[in-house]
């Protein structure tokens, strides 16, 4: 609460110094009414919500699979070696709706999205494949060695996951920009539909420790997002330089 009070000051702050400027931008060409705004914001927040909604679902399918006491005690560890690499990436999503404004600049973002999330995941894989994550684990973190062991390869398998993430937040930022925001929230659908059924049937297996069934459904579900939405956004560009830019 105290970082949230902190960072909400600073932005207020920064807004006041930056008034001015603000001032001179060009109204937008067409006039901003309720329902316009509405039919822009709502599949976004609804987006959110179901972005939400996937931790409860993995905590539960992490739960019933085998393996839950250990799989549970070794997820926020997972999660948090995880996000390490991928927060920085989702900035990717506002950079692609500030700079965006012709087929060059498509296609420099683009490459730049992709690059940056090959990038993360190379140091994610590095770091996993290596004895780099298991001296942090048990050495700074002070993780027990059976959990840091269920860490260390599923860090493992998930090593494409920061590629993904930069691809969603590109695509995402390009759908966004050209106000198709029904499609973002499409695409997270589609991304929960997967993430739940490789759920259910790893299950139902019962075989599968719960850590690793929760990251193979995470990884799932974040391609078929990042494929429904690559689809859109290919389709939904008119120009045809800029299409190929984005395929």
């Amino acid at each position: 609460m105290a970082g949230a009070l902190v960072e909400a000051l600073f932005a207020t702050g920064w807004l006041r110094l930056a008034g001015n400027r603000l001032n001179e931008t060009p109204l937008p060409s067409q006039h901003l009414t309720a329902s316009r705004l509405g039919r822009f914001y709502w599949p976004l927040a609804l987006t959110s919500v179901l972005t939400v909604l996937s931790w409860p679902l993995l905590n539960a399918g992490i739960g019933r699979a085998a393996a839950p006491e250990q799989s549970l005690a070794a997820w926020p560890v997972i999660l948090s070696l995880l996000w390490l690499f991928t927060t920085p990436l989702q900035m990717l999503q506002q950079t692609t709706i500030a700079l965006v404004r012709d087929a060059p600049s498509l296609r420099a973002i683009h490459h730049f999205a992709l690059a940056l999330g090959a990038v993360a995941s190379g140091l994610l894989g590095m770091v996993s494949f290596t004895t780099l994550l298991e001296v942090f684990l048990l050495h700074v973190l002070a993780v027990p060695a059976e959990i840091a062991g269920f860490v260390v390869l599923a860090g493992r398998l998930l090593a494409s996951l920061p590629f993904l993430t930069a691809a969603q937040a590109f695509y995402q930022g390009l759908l966004i920009g050209r106000k198709h925001t029904a499609a973002v929230r499409t695409a997270m659908v589609a991304n929960l539909l997967i993430l739940s059924s490789v759920l259910v049937v790893g299950i139902r297996w019962g075989v599968v420790p719960g850590f690793l069934l929760a990251a193979v459904a995470m990884t799932m579900g974040l391609l078929a997002e990042v494929g429904w939405l690559w689809w859109q956004a290919s389709h939904d560009i008119p120009d045809a330089s800029r299409m190929s830019a984005v395929s």
